[in-house]
């Protein structure tokens, strides 16, 4: 219903930013208003008021006069906040924490920290994001007349309160002028900000209304507040629409009053839950502490005492016991009931027995269960017990227990190294950082292990330099040795840490977590396209080969050297290509030139090539694996062991002899080869049966 109209109106999609400003300046609260603690009683004040609602206490009974239950009312959340306020300004003077003021303008006034090679480098400074966190170039509006302000960080954001700045709305401004988004009179609390005074009173007042309604709900089911369009926002003109802040529950009140504090600019958002946390254990305690006042003379609970403070893993299979204690002897043939309205663990604790110990103290026996999970602040709620005189007690509220039965898991783990290599090795330390996902116990290092690859001669954890840098960060620190060792992907295991509540952490297996290879690679073999370049092969390619033992990295060219420079350089002397013929093989093409060289055998020596993981080939040399002879063939003489041929030498071995020594010698020089063509061979034998048969 609109409450300015009385019509009803349909469920609307506001703008996202008068949203955000509306809630920034309804749950203020600042100077001349209700304060935030105030504010809650106004919000009492509406539900007591309401004409839907029913006062009976914790919803149950006869309804009471109005004086009484709202003396009941104020006391309980008078008492509430104040201690919500105790509670929260400890922790702010222990902390001492920044506001969002003071951290961005401290980054702003050192410039950016996104890019080194911009003008106003410095790594405290803010990240800049295009569109929202730049730096002023000549020619901005914001560069000043005489650009004094170029190279400056500027911001698109919320230009200011209107009427101290005279800008209307968002825009870009020096990053130095941030405001919050609150008008010119209500500047950042001068206290420290951690953690949200409005988180801690709103989910206190919430929950103490929820208790002595006996409903979470507001009454008629729906809280609302309307901010008139285009009149209700007094730091910037708007909203734009109609806005209807409504809450269902009280709960859903004091959420949206906690966001209020980050969309305001005055809370980053980790101060916010923590004193959500604090308001929902503040309150049962208050509230029972207020019905002991109430109800004096009638029987109630006096405590609500637990043998455990905590249930954890090691709980399970073991028992808790509750114990009541009353205000007077009760009639031991009543049955208290017990119930957990709040934070139920159901599932961790079942019942095992129940009896009455004596006239004011029953005890209650649960046997416990691991369930994997947390639950804070368990309250249990005593009721239906009376005493002699047939009195019923006033129900009571109080916190009994936490349970945290979670195993704490690793939620981040990076290693300073990818690859451990020779340079990595030779550097001496890798450091490894365990992030978890709750707080652990620092007295319980977590332990390491490396199951399936051997590492031990490559990485050994110093265990007087490896530390808790609090209490979710282990900072594992390794020396490292170059041992030579190609273990390749290592698989890591974490386990055995324990949380504060003592759990055990989930142990965590990461398989290819990093690489370990430090050995060098070597050269396995060594080939020619033929084991030996004679005649036949001048003007022909002739390859050669090197094959190392493991795949090397392309962009490095291995270099390779011949065992005799001169004059072997002669033959191959013209490089024609070379490069790598897979992986692990590279290979030189050479022009065979013609050359006069006899070099029976020729080895290679190859180094510069690198492994794919970074490490320097061993240089070696081959075995010889190829000859060199492109000495030509010449006659140098020719001899007869006969210097006149006559009748008498008629039939003798002389002219077969020679011959056979010819066809050895040309046997011998002149093939398989084309050394000698068809017309020099038979130049050869012309001459040689001149000489014969003179």
């Amino acid at each position: 219903m609109n409450p300015v109209t009385g019509e009803p109106y349909e469920p609307q999609i506001v703008p996202r930013a008068d949203y955000s400003r509306v809630l920034a300046e309804f749950w203020a609260d600042g100077p001349q208003s209700e304060t935030p603690p105030g504010h809650w009683f106004t919000i009492t004040n509406s539900v007591l008021n309401h004409p839907l609602f029913e006062k009976r206490w914790e919803g149950q009974g006869e309804i009471m006069n109005d004086l009484e239950f709202d003396v009941r009312t104020y006391l309980a959340i008078g008492g509430a906040v104040h201690d919500a306020a105790v509670a929260c300004w400890s922790a702010k003077g222990f902390y001492d924490y920044t506001r969002p003021i003071m951290a961005i303008r401290y980054m702003i006034d050192h410039g950016q920290c996104s890019d080194m090679n911009l003008p106003s480098y410095d790594p405290a400074g803010i990240p800049l994001i295009p569109g929202f966190i730049e730096l002023v170039q000549a020619g901005d509006p914001l560069a000043g007349d005489n650009d004094e302000n170029v190279n400056k960080v500027k911001l698109y954001t919320f230009r200011g309160p209107v009427e101290a700045t005279g800008l209307d709305g968002v825009g870009w401004i020096l990053g130095e002028n941030w405001w919050t988004f609150q008008v010119r009179t209500f500047v950042t609390p001068p206290f420290p900000g951690y953690y949200s005074g409005h988180s801690t009173y709103s989910r206190t007042a919430a929950e103490v209304l929820t208790a002595l309604t006996g409903s979470e709900y507001f009454p008629g089911g729906l809280g609302e507040f309307f901010a008139a369009q285009d009149e209700y926002l007094r730091a910037s003109p708007g909203p734009s629409v109609d806005v209807h802040l409504q809450w269902a529950s009280y709960k859903d009140a004091s959420d949206q009053c906690s966001l209020s504090r980050i969309y305001g600019g005055l809370h980053p958002p980790c101060d916010d839950i923590p004193g959500r946390i604090v308001g929902t254990e503040i309150a049962p305690m208050v509230f029972d502490k207020a019905n002991g006042y109430y109800n004096a003379g009638i029987p109630h609970v006096m405590a609500i005492t637990s043998d455990k403070s905590m249930l954890t893993d090691a709980d399970a299979g073991t028992q808790v016991t509750l114990v009541i204690e009353f205000s007077e002897d009760m009639d031991e043939a009543s049955v208290p009931a017990i119930s957990f309205p709040l934070g139920s663990p159901a599932g961790a604790i079942v019942e095992n027995n129940a009896s009455w110990i004596d006239a004011t103290h029953y005890q209650i026996v649960y046997d416990i269960f691991d369930i994997d999970a947390e639950i804070s602040n368990v309250v249990a709620k005593v009721q239906t017990a009376m005493d002699l005189q047939s009195n019923e007690i006033v129900p009571a509220l109080q916190f009994v227990f936490n349970i945290d039965m979670a195993n704490p898991a690793v939620a981040d783990i990076n290693f300073s190294e990818n690859i451990v290599n020779d340079e990595v090795a030779n550097n001496g330390i890798m450091i490894l950082n365990i992030v978890f996902d709750e707080a652990m116990n620092t007295d319980f290092a977590p332990v390491i292990t490396y199951p399936v690859q051997d590492i031990s001669g490559s990485m050994m954890l110093n265990e007087s330099l490896s530390y808790w840098q609090d209490d979710m960060t282990y900072v594992a620190i390794y020396d490292l040795v170059d041992d030579n060792n190609d273990a390749g992907s290592v698989t890591v295991v974490v386990a055995e840490a324990q949380d504060a509540a003592g759990n055990l952490l989930q142990e965590l297996t990461i398989e290819g977590a990093f690489v370990v290879d430090t050995e060098n690679p070597i050269l396995a073999s060594a080939e020619a396209s033929h084991p030996f370049i004679n005649t036949n092969f001048i003007g022909a390619e002739f390859t050669v080969s090197a094959m190392f033992a493991e795949e090397m990295d392309p962009n490095f060219v291995p270099v390779v050297a011949y065992s005799s420079n001169e004059p072997f350089i002669n033959t191959l002397g013209t490089l024609v290509s070379e490069g790598w013929s897979s992986g692990s093989s590279y290979e030189w093409t050479y022009s065979v030139n013609a050359s006069d060289e006899e070099l029976p055998m020729v080895f290679i020596s190859v180094s510069g090539g690198q492994d794919m993981y970074g490490n320097p080939q061993v240089p070696q040399d081959s075995e010889p694996f190829f000859g060199v002879d492109t000495h030509p063939a010449t006659l140098v003489s020719a001899v007869s062991n006969a210097s006149f041929f006559n009748d008498a030498l008629s039939g003798t071995e002389c002219f077969q002899s020679l011959s056979h020594l010819m066809m050895k010698w040309i046997a011998t020089k002149c093939q398989p080869s084309n050394s000698l063509t068809i017309q020099s061979q038979t130049t050869l034998w012309y001459l040689m049966l001149v000489q014969v048969h003179g």
